[in-house]
């Protein structure tokens, strides 16, 4: 942000140029760096998990548009382009780009926490379920055997609706899953043993 933290004057000149981008062109992304983690992986043999979505703290990043308007459905849709425009190039060689170099391809990170999904406090787990059924169903479209999941929540006690709420939308609107996946934090209790009983749930 500039000194003032005009963040609303920010976020609306950053829509200006982002409308102009055409999200299916080559232009529109630069995956140098991505690319050199990427290879890097793969040359130690690794097994690639491409992590679909934004950082912490990132203003610009985690300021979404406010559920149910248009904006929000523009967005959305946008995510689903960029996701296929990501897969081509990591598995079908697009834009100087890979094949086949994923293994998993996971949606997003940890949108129990507000750092990373700040629409789960005023529009509930909804905004997640679509962005995650748009960016799933995207992925697929362009390489139908890559593995999709998530939601990569923190906690188990579903308290926002990521757990089975997020089953239940799947189920009922043919969402992709392949896996399912979560980060866990012993913060509270340094019990190795939950790493079984977190998988076994």
């Amino acid at each position: 942000t500039d000194k003032t933290g005009n963040y609303d004057e920010q976020i609306a000149e950053l829509q200006t140029k982002l409308d102009a981008i055409d999200l299916r062109s080559e232009e529109a992304y630069d995956f140098e760096e991505t690319d050199k983690v990427i290879e890097r992986g793969l040359g130690l043999g690794a097994d690639i998990m491409f992590r679909f979505g934004a950082s912490q703290n990132d203003i610009i990043d985690n300021t979404f548009p406010t559920v149910g308007t248009d904006e929000w459905t523009t967005y959305v849709n946008n995510l689903g382009i960029i996701a296929e425009q990501i897969v081509k190039h990591y598995q079908q060689g697009w834009a100087d780009g890979f094949e086949n170099a994923l293994t998993y391809f996971e949606i997003w990170n940890e949108a129990d926490l507000l750092d990373f999904w700040p629409n789960t406090l005023n529009s509930g787990a909804q905004a997640y379920y679509e962005m995650y059924d748009v960016v799933g169903k995207a992925a697929k479209n362009v390489d139908p055997d890559l593995p999709v999941g998530g939601p990569t929540i923190t906690t188990h006690n579903d308290d926002r609706g990521l757990e089975y709420g997020f089953l239940d939308y799947v189920k009922a609107n043919g969402s992709p899953l392949d896996f399912g996946s979560f980060h866990y934090y012993p913060s509270v209790n340094a019990d190795p043993y939950d790493y079984a009983r977190w998988a076994n749930m």
